[in-house]
């Protein structure tokens, strides 16, 4: 059955699903500025419909097996694109008064998943320890419901970046002043998701509900950073950029203060400029935002 087989080679040509990467704030907490990925979504819904009437007509059981785990970890990519949905709208406005208990249902959906996936684990490799598929679900569950109840709570940044190339690697340190002083809220290096998305915004809960005085973003290593925009939801009111203050290798850096696709570069455009000279890796650039109450 060629259609079989395609969807079967989509599935099996692609990284196998790491359910710590889909259900991690790096891909729900990571939009594309060109919107959620519907069609990927509706791609993996017809690969689902298929396996699963393969799966009634396959009679070997090596073949049956093999289709039922693709068939779960497509349940888990789809349950996990769900929530990210949900969780989208609720950051950017979309709640309703049932969208909390809304997101509860899918946590349900993925505990679900995981305790059909790991029973299956044990059915199908017994006397294999440990069971993989448990450990990793009783370790994100509960990073899962931290997370919908921050993004309940509403206290988080926004950061809009642009990464033309996604091989870059550069270190992007983001920290927060307010009146008891300066705190660190995340550092990595931040990319799209998916990899190719040249503007994302991630979300970044916050530690404090104190009003924020300023947000100050440092890039190192290999490659440029953008940064478009930035903002602070915090308590319910939002604040925005008034005045930007540049240090190291920066440019445009007012651009950040305009809510829109404009970018400000930050540090070494050269990668390997920066590989051969370490001097220029190291090299701090960055840009101390001070944001007021809109």
């Amino acid at each position: 059955d060629e259609v079989l087989l395609d969807a079967m080679r989509t599935w099996t040509e692609k990284t196998y699903s790491k359910f710590s990467s889909l259900l991690s704030q790096g891909y729900l907490l990571n939009f594309n500025f060109n919107g959620m990925p519907y069609a990927v979504e509706a791609n993996r819904r017809l690969q689902k419909a298929i396996i699963k009437n393969a799966i009634q007509r396959t009679k070997t059981l090596p073949g049956r097996r093999i289709l039922e785990e693709i068939s779960f970890c497509l349940e888990i990519e789809s349950a996990a694109f769900e929530l990210k949905e949900t969780l989208h709208g609720m950051i950017y406005g979309a709640r309703c008064d049932n969208t909390e208990a809304l997101l509860m249902s899918h946590l349900d959906r993925i505990r679900h998943l995981g305790d059909s996936y790991s029973l299956q684990w044990e059915r199908l490799r017994p006397g294999i320890k440990p069971n993989c598929i448990r450990q990793e679900f009783d370790r994100l569950l509960p990073q899962l419901e931290e997370i919908i109840k921050r993004v309940a709570k509403g206290d988080f940044i926004k950061v809009l970046f642009c990464l033309p190339n996604g091989y870059g690697a550069a270190w992007t340190k983001i920290s927060i002043a307010t009146e008891q002083g300066e705190a660190l809220v995340a550092q990595g290096v931040f990319k799209g998701s998916p990899l190719e998305a040249s503007y994302y915004e991630r979300i970044f809960f916050l530690e404090s509900d104190a009003a924020p005085k300023s947000l100050r973003i440092e890039v190192s290593g290999y490659g440029v950073q953008g940064v478009c925009h930035a903002s602070a939801e915090i308590n319910g009111k939002l604040y925005l950029p008034e005045k930007i203050v540049a240090a190291g290798q920066v440019d445009n850096p007012d651009f950040i203060l305009d809510d829109d696709c404009k970018t400000c570069w930050l540090g070494e455009p050269d990668a390997d400029k920066a590989w051969r000279y370490r001097e220029v890796a190291e090299q701090i650039s960055a840009v101390t935002i001070k944001l007021t109450e809109k």
